[in-house]
C-alpha cells in the first residue's frame, strides 16, 4: 500500500545557498585583487632597484660605445665626443667639474681621490693627448685613437667592477 505525506522541502528554498556563493566570489575576487597589487608593487620596486643598481661608470660604457667608434672615419669628431663622454663622467663619479677646469686642475684634483697612481698617470697622459689634438688642430693617428680609447675604456671598466664588487659585498652583508 501506498500513502501519501506531505512533500520534502527542496534544497533552494531557504535562501541560504546564494548568499555562500555570492560571499565566496567576494572574497575570491578580493583575494585576486590583493595578489594583481602586490604583483604591481614588486614589479615597480624591482625596477627602482634595477634602475639605481647601474653604476655611473656602466651608464657612461653605454654611452660611449654608443656614440665613439674607434675604427670610425672621423676621428676628430670622435675625439671631440670621446673627451666631452670622459669629461661628464669625471664630474657625475668625482664630483669634479671637469668641463670647466684645466686638464692640470682636474688631474690634481683626482690626484686627492683614493685612485691608483698608475691610473692617474695614465689619464693624465690621455688628457694631455686629447688637449693637444683640441687646441693644436693636428690630426689623430688611427693607433693613437685606439690607445686613447682603450684606455678611458679600461678605467671605466675597472671602475663597474670595483662598483659592482662593492654592491655585492653590500649584498653578502645584509
Amino acid at each position: 500500500m501506498v500513502e501519501v505525506t506531505e512533500p520534502l522541502p527542496e534544497n533552494g528554498d531557504n535562501g541560504f545557498k546564494p548568499i555562500v556563493y555570492i560571499v565566496l566570489l567576494v572574497i575570491f575576487f578580493g583575494i585576486m585583487v590583493y595578489f594583481i597589487i602586490a604583483y604591481f608593487r614588486k614589479k615597480k620596486q624591482n625596477g627602482q632597484e634595477e634602475s639605481t643598481s647601474i653604476s655611473i661608470a656602466e651608464k657612461f660604457l653605454q654611452q660611449l660605445s654608443q656614440e665613439v667608434d674607434p675604427r670610425g672615419t672621423n676621428l676628430d669628431e670622435m675625439t671631440i665626443r670621446l673627451s666631452r663622454i670622459f669629461r661628464e663622467y669625471i664630474d657625475q663619479d668625482f664630483n669634479i667639474p671637469a668641463k670647466e677646469l684645466s686638464t692640470n686642475e682636474v688631474i690634481s684634483a683626482l690626484k686627492q681621490l683614493e685612485l691608483d697612481e698608475k691610473d692617474i698617470d695614465k689619464l693624465a697622459e690621455v688628457f694631455q693627448k686629447l688637449d693637444e689634438i683640441k687646441f693644436t688642430g693636428k690630426l689623430i693617428d688611427p693607433s693613437e685613437f685606439t690607445n686613447v680609447y682603450g684606455t678611458i675604456e679600461d678605467f671605466l671598466l675597472r671602475r663597474k667592477q670595483q662598483f659592482d664588487s662593492s654592491r655585492y659585498s653590500a649584498k653578502e652583508e645584509k
